[in-house]
């Protein structure tokens, strides 16, 4: 084997190089596992969880301090005995704006 190998040393390292490029190209075609390809269909997302809650905490802080200013506003105007136009149309606006906010918190109720 040895003196094959010292005979032929070009001819082994040629069918070497050789066997690698053809492993490679086999192994990027052939034997491809279409388990292994990434999905198109789904969007690749890149989370930053941290960041992501922090910025989702404080929007819900925000609007659960609106949510609170506007029923305020709406049992003010609901107590009174007379409202103006004014005051419908502000109550009509707080009750809307209510909720759109309370659809962010229970989105799959109507």
């Amino acid at each position: 084997m040895k003196s094959a190998a010292n005979n032929h040393s070009k001819f082994l390292f040629w069918m070497m190089v050789i066997n690698i490029a053809l492993s490679a190209i086999l192994s990027f075609t052939v034997f491809r596992h279409p388990d292994d390809a990434p999905q198109k269909k789904q969007p690749v997302k890149i989370l930053a969880p941290v960041s992501d809650g922090f910025g989702q905490a404080m929007q819900a802080t925000q609007a659960l301090s609106e949510m609170l200013r506007l029923k305020k506003a709406i049992d003010s105007l609901s107590g009174k005995q007379q409202l103006t136009t004014q005051d419908s149309a502000t109550l009509e606006k707080a009750l809307d704006r209510f909720q759109q906010l309370n659809k962010q918190f229970n989105p799959g109720k109507k």
